[in-house]
């Protein structure tokens, strides 16, 4: 049997033979010859005579009996006639890759407007070419999983006060005057390569009096950040070569390890823009059951770097990347590269991992610094960049 054929109007599948699509109506293009018909059992009576006249012997009462038998189709019944298959109604595949089926639209939709006034008849054909491409992208995204969210700490007050620390542990007093902060929590903050969340509150109001008077006193940015300014930045895409071209991937593939990376996964591009470099460490703790509770069974350390320009968010992990810059391992070799970097390069912060897993968890038994990591380089970008 033929293999079923897409109609050009809805996209369902119709056997081959189809002269009108079964669910819309539309005609199909190229209808083959209809398959034989299926072989016609005999009624119960008829098998009965068919099998005296056959033990009789009787030819003529055997010719009786075959004779009342319906001929299920004439053989001078009509065939279908074939018609040429317009453009715009060559049939979609059920399944291609939306790069390519998103290609195709945009081409479609210059020839559309290149043949708008001078071809309004190639027009129509460019346009309904078009529509069927829709139609196939909108069932291969109704199929699409929804992505995981992006995680941030699970903190309560919604207004966290950032600021660029002086980096002088002399300028405690100050800073803790400044921002009506104890003198302890002055110190640690005040000796901080990059900057830092000194403050949260659920009064956006008093942030932002505080935020002003650091500024004023000490020359040094600072602003309120709140949860929707952290996720509309969106999410970054993961560096897996780095070089004249730069290969990049979607999909949070730095949250993979790198043998989890599938093949091709990236794409060719050139060097995006960058003006801020965002240097981490990310602590990943791993669990293991003991009864009902959970012990630490061991931690690793993941080093990253977060670039962000004007039109740019890119998570190169060591380890995922290859760098220009080939050292004894990918630490030593992601060091260097950070080194070669002409933009403004934060000083490294140690992300620790949040809350231990839930012990009844059919997940994985690990907690990580990716939260802590994402609101720090997130916050960085909008303290200096603004957006």
């Amino acid at each position: 049997m033929a293999d079923p054929r897409l109609c050009p109007s809805c996209s369902r599948p119709n056997a081959s033979h189809r002269v009108a699509c079964l669910y819309c109506g539309h005609a199909m293009p190229n209808p083959t010859a209809a398959p034989p018909p299926k072989r016609q059992r005999l009624s119960r009576e008829l098998d009965r005579a068919l099998d005296k006249a056959l033990r009789g012997g009787n030819l003529g009462q055997v010719e009786q009996v075959l004779g009342q038998m319906e001929d299920p189709q004439p053989a001078d019944a009509p065939r279908p006639e074939p018609r040429v298959v317009l453009a715009f109604e060559q049939p979609q595949p059920a399944v291609q890759d939306p790069a390519e089926l998103l290609e195709a639209l945009h081409a479609q939709v210059d020839e559309a407007t290149k043949h708008w006034e001078e071809d309004p008849r190639a027009a129509q054909a460019s346009l309904a070419q078009a529509g069927a491409i829709l139609r196939s992208l909108r069932t291969l995204a109704d199929a699409l999983p929804d992505p995981t969210p992006i995680e941030l700490p699970p903190f309560r007050l919604p207004v966290a006060l950032l600021i660029e620390p002086p980096t002088d542990v002399e300028q405690a007093p100050a800073l803790a005057k400044s921002l009506g902060l104890d003198l302890a929590s002055a110190r640690m903050h005040a000796r901080a390569a990059h900057p830092k969340v000194v403050l949260r509150s659920g009064n956006l109001g008093d942030i932002q009096d505080r935020a002003s008077r650091y500024r004023e006193h000490f020359g040094r940015p600072a602003r309120p950040v709140q949860k929707p300014e952290l996720l509309a930045i969106g999410r970054p895409l993961t560096a897996l070569r780095i070089d004249t071209l730069w290969e990049l991937s979607k999909g949070g593939h730095w949250a993979l390890e790198p043998g989890e990376i599938p093949p091709g996964a990236g794409k060719a591009s050139q060097p995006p823009r960058f003006e801020l470099a965002v240097p981490g460490e990310v602590i990943v703790a791993t669990y293991r059951r003991r009864g009902d509770a959970l012990t630490p069974s061991g931690e690793r350390r993941i080093t990253v770097t977060d670039l962000h320009g004007p039109d740019c968010f890119v998570r190169v992990v060591a380890g995922h990347c290859a760098l220009p810059l080939p050292g004894e391992s990918a630490l030593r070799a992601h060091r260097a590269w950070l080194d070669t970097l002409s933009c403004r390069v934060l000083g490294s912060r140690s992300c620790s991992p949040g809350e231990p897993p839930d012990p009844k968890s059919q997940g994985p038994l690990v907690a990580t610094g990716w939260a802590n990591f994402e609101e720090h380089s997130r916050g960085a970008r909008l303290l200096y960049l603004g957006h």
